[in-house]
């Protein structure tokens, strides 16, 4: 086999706690992970040394990209010497609370295994993602899935079913996930929290009025107030009618539930595109998926 194709999709966060601080320097956080239509396109190939060719500007094409971390994390396992080209297509936005960048990690993780036919299991899999990042472990799962730890211990979770969404990124701002966790644990006063519980037994039908209300993101109380574009673009959302409407991850991101696709491109066009990157996709049930290969002889 001399090539794969595999799809990476972006993630959103439907609820976020932060537990507390940890001993490795990490947080401690309960999450509600869910896979989303909107994907990056990579390609592995063999090759004589490793590489990173992507179209967008903002993607390190170096060694500090995850996927080529992954490549590297494989080789030292299994002293394979060869080496890969990875390509790929950006259509996830960079730096946004997605976890594009760990997503096509993932995507390595599942490519070269394909590729040199390693033989690799899902949970082999999952502990070599989760050196790579805490959120890699879930872009390999996809679905709906409850995460604790760093992110990087799941329990499935019932899926909602096909959700239409509509998500917006200012194009001028990123923000950084340290930063954003870092903030959050200077604020000295104390909050309720979000109610887990609660929120897990609404998740049949994330569209239901008492869900929308239990979106929970304790990050947003960090960015939120740093960055009035964020807040402006999550209340514009609500008073257009987003059923439930939050910040993904440590943003910038903000998604809103649509009652139909019709509803998520009317959001859609509510934006102005020249300010933010607009999306409109569904949820899905699928992490990383392997679209194809290529045998030459």
């Amino acid at each position: 086999m001399n090539r794969v194709f595999l799809s990476s999709p972006a993630k959103i966060n439907l609820y976020l706690e932060v537990v507390g601080p940890r001993s490795d320097g990490y947080t401690n956080v309960v999450l509600v992970f869910q896979s989303i239509a909107l994907a990056d396109r990579v390609a592995l190939q063999n090759a004589p040394e490793t590489t990173i060719r992507c179209q967008h500007p903002a993607v390190p094409c170096d060694e500090t990209n995850l996927a080529y971390r992954a490549v590297q994390l494989i080789q030292e396992l299994t002293g394979i010497q060869q080496g890969v080209q990875v390509e790929i297509e950006k259509n996830i936005p960079v730096a946004a609370g997605l976890a594009g960048g760990s997503g096509n990690g993932a995507a390595v993780l599942v490519g070269l295994n394909q590729l040199w036919e390693l033989g690799l299991n899902a949970q082999q899999l999952a502990g070599l993602g989760a050196h790579l990042g805490s959120d890699v472990p879930f872009c390999l799962r996809g679905g709906t899935a409850l995460g604790y730890g760093r992110g990087e211990v799941l329990a499935s979770l019932t899926s909602p079913g096909l959700l239409p969404l509509v998500l917006a990124k200012p194009r001028t701002l990123a923000v950084s996930t340290a930063w954003a966790y870092r903030t959050f644990r200077e604020l000295a006063e104390s909050h309720a929290g979000g109610h887990l519980a609660l929120f897990l037994s609404n998740l049949v039908d994330p569209r239901s009025k008492p869900l929308s209300s239990l979106l929970y993101n304790d990050l947003e109380r960090a960015v939120l107030p740093h960055h009035p574009l964020v807040q402006r673009l999550k209340t514009h959302l609500q008073d257009r009618g987003g059923l439930g409407v939050l910040m993904s991850g440590s943003g910038p991101t903000i998604f809103a539930l649509a009652q139909d696709l019709d509803h998520a491109h009317e959001l859609a066009d509510s934006l102005d595109p020249a300010e933010y990157e607009i999306f409109v996709t569904t949820t899905q049930d699928q992490g990383v998926i392997l679209t194809g290969s290529i045998q030459e002889f």
